[in-house]
């Protein structure tokens, strides 16, 4: 393709990847700015706070799907005196880990009747988890990276269909931030920064 072109439409080619590279330069040194990954840490936690009050729950949760690893890794979860705390269960563990390696979305009105529910989370954090609805996060390849779990409905009744079809759709346009999220975690920690 490239030895069909003349001179000029040769020039136009370099000038449009020089543009791409101009671009994606700046993308690496905003992944560098500590204020950018601050900046997605908030968007996140306004995303949960308002998830919370559509669907009537105590939390949300997101966790991270760490292929090299074979973990998940909580992304926003919140403990008993409403601190960050982080969450790192093995791929294959609890309802989270049975949506990212599925792709398959959960409803669980009673999880400890649930044999795929890890309760060993609650023992740690003091948190009793009551109900579970659970999806996974697509990213671009459309592979599953990413895992939302919203927990305990209020006023002791379990997650409906309706409330399924609202988390689904508060939910589906997060993939974006959390994969750029996560390009930027790997890059501070490729070049020796911290690790959240």
């Amino acid at each position: 393709m490239i030895a069909s072109l003349n001179t000029e439409k040769f020039a136009d080619f370099l000038n449009k990847l020089n543009r791409e590279f101009k671009q994606l330069l700046q993308t690496v040194n905003l992944f560098k700015d500590r204020s950018f990954n601050n900046k997605i840490d908030r968007i996140i936690k306004v995303i949960s706070l308002k998830i919370t009050q559509v669907l009537k729950a105590e939390q949300v949760t997101f966790f991270i799907v760490d292929c090299e690893r074979q973990e998940l890794w909580s992304k926003n979860a919140i403990g008993l005196n409403q601190e960050l705390i982080s969450i790192r269960i093995p791929f294959n563990t609890g309802i989270a880990g049975y949506v990212a390696s599925t792709g398959r979305s959960v409803n669980i009105p009673d999880p400890y009747t649930d044999p795929r529910f890890n309760c060993k989370i609650d023992l740690e954090t003091g948190f009793r988890t009551r109900n579970i609805l659970c999806l996974p996060i697509f990213n671009s390849q459309q592979e599953v990276f990413a895992v939302a779990q919203i927990l305990n409905k209020i006023g002791d009744i379990p997650f409906d269909r309706e409330d399924e079809q609202n988390f689904f759709l508060l939910t589906k346009s997060l993939g974006v931030i959390l994969e750029t999220s996560i390009l930027y975690i790997q890059q501070i920690s490729s070049s020796g920064g911290e690790n959240d």
